[in-house]
Parts: C-alpha cells; structure tokens; sequence
C-alpha cells in the first residue's frame, strides 16, 4: 500500500505526536508508557521527510541564479532550453534524461540525505521496529518526477522548476513493506548575461540575510491567549501586524537590491503539525471515583469547590500534579525565579519541545537555513507556543517579467495577549476546564449526594446519536465532538480559549484507542475498545492545548476522571451501565 504524502518546497511534515509514547521512553517524564506504532511511525517519517526537504532546499538554493556558461549545465544555453521546453514533457526524452543526470549529479548531494538519515533514523532505537532489515528507509532512492522550462524571452532567460521525489519505506503493524511518497520542488534561473545573475543572486542573499538576521528572526510574533493550535496556524497566516512586518522586510530588499519591482502578496503558511508548545508530557489528575472533596464540591459544597479551583492555580496543586520535564537542568528553581511562571506551560519547557532531538526538525530546518532564531527563556517568559511558517509568492518584476525568489522560513512566537502571564493562564484554564465539564455532565445547583449519590456524568443527548441504534457499535470518532456541540453552555465556554475535549483512556498503562461507541437501551454511553483484553474506562479530558493526547501522555489537561469501576468488554456487551448517561 502506497500513500502520498508531500513535502513541496520548503513545507515540513513535522507531526505533533511525541516521542513521549515510545517504548524506550528517551524523551519523557512518565516511564510507564508502551510503544505507541502510529506515533512512532508519524515521527520517523517526520523525520526523514524533514532531512530530504532541508538538505535539498540547500542544495537547491545554491544555484537559484546561474549565468549560463556555469559548471553546471555546461552544454545548454538559454535558447537551448527555450528551443527544446516541450521535449521536457516527455521524461524519456534525451533533454530530460540529460538535465535530470546533470541535476542528479551536480546540484543534489543525496549521500548528505542518507548519512544523516542514517544517523537519525536508522541507528534510532525508537524506530527499529519500522526499519526494513534494519536498512534505510530511503533505500530506494530518489528520481526526478518533473523539469518544466519556462522562457522569458525579455530578460533573455529561462526558469527551471524541479521536482524530486522519493519513498520512504517501513514494515506496517503486521510486519509488511509499506511506503509513503515524499516530495520536493524547487527552481533555478539561467541568464544569458551575467550581471543580471548578479543582481538576482544579490536579491537572494539580501532576502536570507534579512531574514535570518536575529534581531528579525526573533522579531515575529502572533498575539493569542487560546490554545487551539490548529486555528492558531489559521489565524497567523493572516494576522495584519505580522503581515506588516515581512512586508516591510520584503519592501527592504527590493529597495536595497534595485532594479526590481514588488509584483503581488506573499502567501504566509503554517499548520498545527508545524507547531511546538509549552507544556510537558502529563498531567496527574484526582479522580472523581476516589476524592472525597472532589464529589462534595460536585455535590454543591461551595467552601470545598473554591478551594479546589483556588488550589488548581498553584504551581504545586494537589489536584492537578503537574510534573516538570527532569531533563531540564534545574527546572525547578528556574521557574520560582520567575513569578508569574507555570510548572505546566513555561518557555523552559518550550524551548526544550523545540530543541528536543526527537522533535528536532523544526529547529534544524531554521538553522539550515541560517536563521538566528532562539528561544530565550528570560525574554520569552509570555510566549506559549512556537509555529514554523514558510514565506512563499515572494515574486519581483524585472524588464517587465516575473520572477519568485526562494521559499524562506521563518519562527512565529504565539505570546500571551490580554492574560498577564502563563501562571494565570493555566489558572483560568483549570477554571474553564471545571466549569466546562460541569456544564457538559449537567452538574448544577439541584445535583446533590441524595439526587446522584454516584456522580453518574448526565449528557445531553446530541440530535444526530438518535440514528445510531441501541446495542450498536459505531465509531466513536465520528460521534464524540458532537458531545460538546450538544451543550451550548459547554461550547461557549470552550470557546473563551478554544479548549480542546478529549476522549481518553482510563486505562494507564495502554495506549489503545477507544475506536468505538455503544449506547445501551437504558441510555448509558460507553466509549472502548473491542480488542482490549484488560478491563477499560474512559474520561473526557480537557485540553489546553490541541496537541493533547487521548493517553495518559496527555500533555497539559483537566478531568473529572471515571467515576465506575472499570468494564471488560463483556460486561459492556452486557450492557453494563457506564458513567456516562442521557439526561
């Protein structure tokens, strides 16, 4: 099976899963958890696509401008290519396969790709499961897939636009070879006078150079308090004051390089994937099922729930333990010496999710490049989140064509707007996530230990979950947002910093996803596993950032945890009732 996955340009695929759920656990502070395929696998092929896109994004940006008597394509001048353009449609073609060698040869440096994927991935315990007969997973090498030749007769010259392709090859859960596409695509310009591949290699230069210089390297940045990462990356790509600030480095190099007019707007891209937050592995949360005060507080204590929501604020809350990352040198006493500063979200913790070489792509992508970006705890004390975004479109007019310089990346900092500091922050995150779940299971002034003695989670019932027939399983993916959707009071809670509900397993010592969904006649709604051979439990976590996952590496996040005991999947079939019901 042959999946396509592209990495066009100077696009990432950097995945958000850590390595926190690998076997070996290299990079995490909870040793308990198993190996985790899926993640494993995004990381590798993360990993490996980012080593192909950075070595060939240099090696490409190399011979973005060429006089046409180079080294490189020593017998074809600019007519040539104009003459034979259609001959490069057909990649059998003598010009094709003659540019393709010379590419091959000349321009990209593939032994560079295989040696550092060998040193990262290859000889990576993490991913040894994956590896096929413990070889390269680019063991197939790589072709060119396309040569376009656009002429541009005016300025007597011709653009090449390349692209490169490869697999990456791994064995799947049972064992078999399977493979992803990677992709790459870039261009070189060919003048036939050398002065004006002069002045386009100058405007190259002074574009990297502005870009990677560290006072603007460290100088974009998108202001948000909400933790929804995936509508984080929506709103930066169109956020006006960084628009304004490329603008005006962009204006710069065409007024410093001269002889070039600005044609069009640059296209500003980045995804959650392309993301790194501040927040560590896990959170330790007291459970419903266990906690005396936790039930009273639900039970309408108010002295008992304002010391919970008072104690959840605290760095060292007994209710929601969050450890720090060990690996941190001196964590501890770098966050008192702060003192607004969290345990759970602090650019301590972002600089090592940054930095960490399990999640390094990010970090070596920028530094390939040459860009001075850097985390600096001390000045970045309100910066929750850091996006990898790529600068495209940037195109000039010369002698009335049209030209695109290189793809450039750059570092956005998502820093803290209108909350003071990340102590705050996690502080009004556990407030929401208490007052979003109590809204969500229904739990008011009339809930009491008389009226629901076994805190049973009531739901209201969403309008669609009345097609799924009582008894059957469905998949729960498909029904589970539907939950806070359902409850306008929950949602718009939720909203205030775009929270993120999970479905989670109770289960700690398993990473199996709770795949299905089953609602009983009596209206209990259980959420499980039909493979698990150990009885399970679910929980409905609140996430503060979207990057949480659905197991006990969680990163940072508030639950009211099970309030039953856990069901085997023969007491579910049963139709045993859950902790979860209809109201």
């Amino acid at each position: 099976m042959k999946k396509l996955l592209s990495i066009l340009a100077t696009s990432s695929i950097v995945v958000s899963a850590p390595l926190s759920v690998i076997a070996c656990n290299n990079n995490t502070t909870n040793p308990e958890e198993e190996f985790d395929f899926d993640a494993v696998k995004n990381e590798m092929i993360s990993t490996v696509g980012a080593i192909f896109q950075k070595n060939l994004k240099n090696d490409f940006d190399k011979f973005y401008s060429l006089y046409e008597k180079n080294e490189i394509f020593e017998n074809w001048m600019v007519e040539d290519f104009a003459e034979k353009a259609e001959d490069f449609n057909d990649i059998k073609s003598d010009a094709f396969v003659d540019v393709s060698n010379t590419i091959s040869s000349k321009v990209i440096n593939w032994n560079n790709i295989i040696s550092e994927v060998n040193s990262q991935v290859v000889k990576n315990i993490n991913f040894s499961q994956l590896l096929i007969n413990s070889q390269n997973p680019l063991k197939g090498g790589f072709s060119i897939s396309t040569i376009k030749v656009v002429s541009k007769p005016l300025v007597n010259s011709v653009t090449l636009q390349v692209g490169i392709q490869s697999s990456v090859a791994f064995k799947d859960k049972t064992g078999e070879e399977e493979s992803e596409d990677i992709k790459f695509e870039s261009l070189i310009n060919i003048f036939g006078e050398l002065d004006t591949a002069k002045l386009f290699d100058q405007a190259k230069e002074n574009y990297f150079n502005l870009i990677n210089d560290e006072i603007n390297a460290n100088n974009f940045t998108y202001k948000s308090d909400k933790g929804n990462l995936k509508n984080s990356a929506t709103a930066i790509k169109t956020d006006l004051e960084l628009k304004n600030n490329i603008n005006t480095l962009i204006d710069k190099v065409v007024s410093d390089t001269g002889g070039f007019e600005r044609a069009g707007e640059v296209i500003l891209t980045t995804s959650e994937a392309d993301s790194r937050d501040s927040s560590v592995v896990y959170t330790k949360v007291e459970y419903v099922k266990n906690h005396i005060n936790l039930r009273n507080a639900l039970w309408g204590d108010k002295e008992i729930e304002d010391r919970i929501l008072d104690d959840l604020g605290n760095n060292d809350s007994s209710f929601a333990n969050q450890p720090v990352e060990t690996k941190i040198p001196d964590i501890d006493n770098k966050i008192e010496g702060f003192q607004g500063m969290a345990k759970a979200m602090n650019p301590f913790n972002l600089e090592y999710n940054y930095s960490n070489v399990s999640k390094a792509t990010f970090k070596d992508l920028l530094e390939k490049q040459g860009s001075k970006f850097v985390i600096n705890p001390e000045k970045d004390e309100n910066v929750i989140a850091l996006f990898k975004a790529e600068i495209s479109n940037f195109k000039i007019k010369f002698l009335n064509t049209e030209f695109e310089l290189p793809k450039v990346l750059i570092g956005v900092r998502q820093k803290l707007n209108q909350i003071a500091n990340t102590k705050e922050l996690v502080s009004q995150f556990y407030s929401d996530s208490w007052f979003l779940l109590k809204a969500l299971f229904n739990i008011d002034e009339n809930t009491t230990q008389e009226s629901n003695p076994d805190l049973v989670f009531y739901i209201n019932k969403p309008e669609r979950w009345n097609e799924i027939p009582a008894g059957t399983s469905v998949l729960a993916s498909d029904y589970f947002d539907d939950l806070i959707d359902s409850n306008p009071e929950a949602l718009a809670i939720a909203k205030k910093l775009e929270l993120t509900p999970i479905l989670a397993s109770s289960t700690y010592l398993t990473n199996t996803s709770l795949g299905s969904m089953r609602i009983t006649e009596d209206g209990y709604v259980h959420f499980y596993s039909e493979t698990a051979t150990n009885p399970q439990n679910f929980n409905v976590r609140i996430s503060y950032f979207s990057s949480g996952l659905a197991n006990s590496a969680s990163k940072s996040y508030f639950s009211f945890g099970t309030n039953i005991d856990r069901l085997t999947v023969d007491q579910i079939m049963n139709n045993a009732p859950s902790g979860m019901k209809f109201k």
